[in-house]
């Protein structure tokens, strides 16, 4: 007797302690993810493409005047594209005397660099242009009183691009005074040069890789490389060629 009335108090107490506590539901386990298919990428097999060029004025001691910045898509390599005789510039403009100069004729690559993230090649060049001024000018004579005209030439070079409307007025006038030759007892009363005028456009330097190579970092290469920017001031990011100078760098419309 005594044994089940123990049994009927440890079944009263378990069920008070459950009243008491309360009871929390076994928790289901979070369900492991599906893994994901595998995708494989679709491998880049086109070669380093061009995406800009950018050209503008720029001075150093080994004689530079303007440099070419080149951009790339991707990073590049290439055994050749510092070499500097593989590069072929041109500066056109069909206001200058010498529409198209050329390295055979004024134009000078002193260098090129790639940038650290060798997606860009930093070109430094020259361009110099040998002109020969036909001016008309007037000389007073202290001894006589007297005017007198005299036509002449003076061989001048005018170095560096034509980006801006005061480039342009340099070129059509360099200053002429020191180069006329006015002797003692004489004094120039002024000049006027009859063959060159300001040019109404700015320069575009047409550049290309001749017999270079460029690759990506998988390999695949091309060659043939070119691309030209015009040297406007202030930038026309959508102007090309013949790019008209203005004090605003207008675009053309």
């Amino acid at each position: 007797m005594k044994k089940y009335v123990w049994l009927l108090i440890a079944a009263a107490f378990a069920v008070a302690v459950l009243a008491m506590v309360g009871c929390r539901p076994a928790e289901t386990p979070a369900a492991s993810p599906s893994p994901s298919p595998t995708v494989t990428p679709t491998p880049d097999t086109n070669c380093p493409k061009v995406v800009s060029t950018v050209v503008e004025k720029a001075y150093g001691t080994d004689g530079t005047n303007f440099k070419i910045t080149v951009t790339f898509d991707e990073p590049i390599v290439s055994g050749c594209i510092e070499d500097p005789s593989k590069w072929s510039i041109t500066v056109k403009n069909s206001g200058r005397k010498d529409k198209e100069i050329t390295k055979n004729d004024g134009v000078v690559v002193n260098g090129v660099s790639l940038s650290p993230d060798l997606k860009k090649a930093i070109v430094k060049a020259a361009v110099t242009e040998k002109i020969t001024y036909a001016v008309l000018y007037a000389v007073y004579d202290t001894v006589t009183g007297d005017v007198y005209e005299y036509y002449g030439t003076v061989k001048k070079d005018f170095s560096g691009l034509i980006c801006s409307e005061d480039d342009a007025k340099r070129y059509a006038d360099p200053g002429l005074e020191a180069d006329l030759g006015i002797g003692a007892g004489k004094d120039l009363v002024g000049y006027t040069i009859t063959n060159v005028s300001a040019p109404t456009v700015a320069d575009t330097v047409v550049w290309k890789l001749e017999g270079c190579v460029v690759c990506d970092e998988l390999g695949y290469c091309c060659c043939d490389y070119s691309d030209s920017d015009c040297c406007l001031e202030p930038t026309c990011p959508t102007c090309v060629e013949e790019c008209p100078l203005g004090s605003a760098g207008q675009c053309p419309q």
